[in-house]
């Protein structure tokens, strides 16, 4: 079972560091399982707050155990990684099932086909008083974010760059409406 949780911890990993959290993603397939992340959304927008999950069909015999798992067993954990700016909220449990696992010992936890869902958030910068952000990307990963070339609102950058890994986001509407210019680094970062 430990082999499987780790296992399944390496899966979650691999798919939220492939670039964008996806409606549905191609799930991974052991003997013993099928895990999948899946989203209520196909793009993540700033702001939106949404739900996504990972389902696990687990084969006979096989068991994922509750935050509480009883007389034995490891509650399941997920191990988000992503970027500072996104937050996942805690597993909300399904409803939990009792599995017997002999010699009057009892544990707490799911089988079969289950799913454990989240809530995810983008918009920790704007609750820190951010309305726009700028980085240096990669071309194909941000967009997916909304973020859009800093050439369209009139930013440069201090240095040279390509201009398809120069980007900008705009954290509320029209934040960048009357904003142009070339972008501010400290000292240090030229040291």
């Amino acid at each position: 079972m430990k082999r499987f949780l780790i296992y399944c911890f390496l899966i979650l990993v691999f798919m939220l560091t492939a670039g964008t959290i996806i409606s549905s993603s191609q799930p991974a397939i052991t003997e013993n399982a099928e895990v999948e992340l899946i989203s209520e959304n196909e793009t993540i927008r700033p702001g939106e707050t949404f739900w996504i999950g990972v389902r696990m069909d687990l084969q006979d015999g096989w068991y994922v155990y509750y935050r509480n798992p009883g007389d034995s067993g490891i509650p399941l954990w997920m191990n988000w990684v992503h970027d500072k700016d996104f937050e996942i909220g805690e597993i909300q449990w399904p409803y939990l099932l009792w599995i017997d696992i002999g010699a009057g010992l009892a544990s707490y936890g799911y089988y079969g086909d289950v799913l454990f869902m989240m809530e995810a958030a983008h918009d920790q910068a704007r609750e820190m008083g951010f309305t726009s952000l700028i980085l240096l990307g990669h071309e194909n990963y941000y967009p997916r974010f909304g973020y859009k070339p800093a050439h369209v609102f009139d930013i440069s950058f201090p240095f040279d760059a390509p201009p398809e890994n120069c980007m900008v986001i705009e954290l509320s509407p029209n934040s960048l409406k009357y904003i142009s210019g070339e972008v501010v680094y400290p000292k240090e970062f030229f040291e």
